[in-house]
């Protein structure tokens, strides 16, 4: 699966990208700001892989300009798909001071809230990651209760706290083009992916101020 928003590609995680994943995953760059900073192996990241494919987890490789930047991660969701645990990195230096973060977090935010109709999602961040921190609580993430003498901490993002957001979010960026495709391949429909996100995650209306999902 592939969903293409904003100049931005999310393709779901194949084995094929496990190498280059547990490379920056092992990176300097990377692993200071991970609550496990051990350098993960190949039979590791090959373990990690096998539990986490699952048509109940979402993992995705970021693309921009048909180039690699990052990793999300969605899961834990509960039994009605309306709360769940995300997580991201981005591992291309230079698209950090960009606009590109932004672009990423509302393709991201609006598959999550606008397209899947979640209600709230959470994300742990290590407190030493003050970037993380202010670029979250940028996109509307709170601090949950009795987080504060924790290292690696709570916050939660609710649809009704984005939705304010997102028109301020949007004014930031120099150029819109907001056309959401969602695109299955043939191993998609064939293993029933496709059928079982469709059916778990996909709402069945969206409000008609936002613009149409595309489902290819």
């Amino acid at each position: 699966m592939i969903y293409e928003n904003l100049g931005v590609r999310l393709i779901r995680l194949k084995r094929e990208y496990l190498e280059l994943v547990r490379y920056w995953r092992n990176h300097p760059s990377i692993t200071p700001f991970m609550e496990n900073n051990e350098p993960i192996t190949y039979e590791d990241q090959l373990k990690w892989f096998e539990k986490v494919n699952t048509f109940d987890n979402l993992f995705f490789v970021a693309e921009y300009n048909n180039q690699s930047i990052g990793l999300i991660s969605g899961k834990g969701f509960n039994k009605e798909r309306t709360t769940g645990e995300g997580g991201i990195f981005i591992w291309e230096k230079t698209l950090l001071n960009s606009l590109i973060p932004i672009k990423l977090a509302i393709a991201l935010l609006d598959l999550t809230f606008i397209y899947c109709n979640f209600q709230q999602i959470y994300a742990h961040i290590l407190s030493s990651n003050k970037r993380g921190i202010q670029f979250n609580k940028l996109l509307g993430y709170e601090l949950e209760p009795n987080q504060e003498n924790l290292s690696n901490q709570l916050y939660k993002l609710t649809k009704k706290m984005y939705l304010r957001k997102r028109p301020m979010l949007l004014r930031g960026l120099k150029s819109l083009h907001i056309e959401p495709k969602l695109i299955f391949s043939q191993e998609d429909i064939h293993s029933g992916y496709k059928q079982h996100f469709e059916r778990h995650f996909l709402a069945e209306m969206v409000l008609l101020e936002f613009p149409k999902l595309i489902v290819i």
